[in-house]
């Protein structure tokens, strides 16, 4: 898949325009292989599982049921899914959504205003939809939202760096999951894990170009 947006102007840049290309779902051959794979790579152990499911058809059900299978030998498994609802029965440890994201599992409206107390106020909802997980929200300009699984914890939000809403578009949310699971898989506990997650994500907004967040770069900001 390719994303383009066209922006104008110097910093803060304003968005002008925005067009996609997305390759067509993937066939049932393709998703039997990926399953063939994942399931090699299970064999030799795993410390985590991510998901990033964009409902191109490499997720489909070939893929779920193996990871059902094998659902025991999976020490963390998380979910970034455009579509959550196909994974909870799956019981994730955690998921990853977008606010938008969020509100489609409840099949709700997307909130316009006080979008971080709308998603506290869905705390134990939005935990059952996901089946069981920890529900980590991304609020892109308003930073990120930990929702525990434990339903006696409170919600912890890590704000964002402050930086042109255009910015949010360089794909922060693959970022902050992919550094949210990594954390958590050295050890560290669920709030530091969501500090170094965001800060990878600040350091991609804060590029003006699509990038990934290295060490270095995540040690410098």
């Amino acid at each position: 898949a390719a994303k383009r947006r066209v922006l104008a102007g110097d910093p803060p840049e304003l968005p002008v325009a925005r067009f996609d290309v997305t390759p067509p779902p993937a066939g049932p051959a393709v998703a039997r292989a990926l399953a063939d794979q994942v399931g090699v790579a299970l064999a030799d152990g795993v410390d985590a599982l991510l998901v990033s499911d964009y409902g191109l058809g490499c997720a489909a059900e070939p893929v779920r049921s193996l990871i059902e299978r094998r659902r025991a030998e999976i020490p963390l498994f998380v979910v970034d899914a455009h579509e959550l609802a196909p994974w909870s029965q799956l019981r994730p440890d955690a998921v990853t959504p977008s606010v938008a994201e969020a509100a489609a599992l409840l099949g709700e409206p997307v909130p316009g205003r006080d979008r971080v107390r709308w998603v506290e106020d869905r705390h134990h909802r939005l935990v059952d939809a996901a089946g069981g997980a920890d529900v980590v929200v991304t609020l892109d300009v308003d930073g990120v939202l930990r929702l525990p699984a434990d339903r006696s914890a409170d919600p912890h939000r890590v704000k964002a760096a402050a930086a042109a809403p255009a910015r949010w578009c360089n794909g922060a949310g693959d970022v902050f999951a992919a550094a949210w699971t990594a954390a958590r898989c050295v050890g560290a506990e669920h709030d530091v894990a969501l500090t170094v997650a965001q800060a990878a994500a600040d350091v991609v907004v804060l590029r003006a170009d699509a990038t990934v967040c290295g060490t270095a770069a995540l040690t410098a900001h």
